[in-house]
């Protein structure tokens, strides 16, 4: 089965905000700062007689944009060590050939080659089949590349289903 596609900047975007907020480093970061805001929200509302219902909504405010702002910074940092390099090599045309024997990926700049039991992870969201090769990296399948839903639904079938007879051997 074969497929072409072109990332775009924004497919790149979208990508970091779906796996970015997935991954552990980021869940231990939220955690230990909503742990710090929340010690720091109780020492205030002893201190200033607040109802409880005011210091929630206020920490719930805070929490929001603290992981906003800190995940911004975390995606501005990865994005701008990477992008000279993506806007040529991946931010391309791309021919993704899956077979049962694993997958093929082809630019004007490079072609590899990758076993299903190298895949680490195979997933999706409403617009994106992602398919691991790494912790952080992975071919993005954007659904519009493909005829109809059904057709990307049949591709993401396709390839879990040979994905998990390769981990399973």
């Amino acid at each position: 089965m074969e497929i072409k596609y072109k990332n775009t900047f924004r497919d790149l975007i979208k990508f970091n905000l779906y796996h970015h907020p997935r991954t552990l480093f980021l869940q231990a970061m939220s955690i230990f700062s909503l742990s710090v805001f929340l010690w720091e929200a109780y020492r205030v509302w002893q201190k200033a007689n607040l109802s409880i219902r005011t210091l929630f909504i206020i920490w719930f405010i805070v929490s929001i944009l603290w992981t906003l702002i800190f995940g911004s910074m975390f995606f501005v940092c990865i994005m701008l060590t990477n992008l000279p390099k993506l806007h040529k090599t991946v931010l391309t045309e791309h021919t993704l050939t899956v077979s049962g024997s694993g997958l093929v990926d082809e630019t004007s700049f490079s072609r590899t080659e990758q076993n299903w039991s190298g895949v680490i992870k195979v997933s999706q969201n409403r617009h994106y089949i992602f398919i691991y090769t790494a912790q952080h990296a992975a071919h993005l399948v954007p659904k519009r590349a493909f005829v109809d839903v059904g057709r990307a639904e049949s591709f993401y079938n396709d390839v879990c289903n040979w994905w998990r007879a390769a981990n399973q051997s």
